[in-house]
């Protein structure tokens, strides 16, 4: 029996570091890494649990702009005073 040829397809597999800063478009590199990704049309894998941390990322970023919006000030005054004991009395 003839051995089948192996197809020369390139996997990627990105964690939830890359992910998040692409996502995000803090992190120029990682914005151009999934660019050419997509360019060159190769498979990108990632796991559940990248998909998850980036859920619980979103989770917590929408949990501090609705505290910060609730109280009432800008997000530097808020992310000063977060580190006080009493934080709730503080704002």
């Amino acid at each position: 029996m003839p051995k089948e040829k192996r197809k020369n397809e390139v996997r990627i597999y990105l964690d939830t570091c890359i992910l998040q800063g692409a996502l995000s478009r803090r992190n120029d590199e990682d914005v151009a890494f999934v660019e050419g990704l997509k360019k060159k049309k190769w498979k990108v894998y990632t796991s559940t649990h990248s998909l998850m941390e980036l859920y619980e990322i979103a989770k917590d970023r929408m949990f501090l702009f609705n505290l910060v919006y609730d109280r009432w000030v800008e997000v530097n005054t808020f992310l000063r005073l977060r580190t006080e004991e009493t934080l709730i009395r503080t704002i």
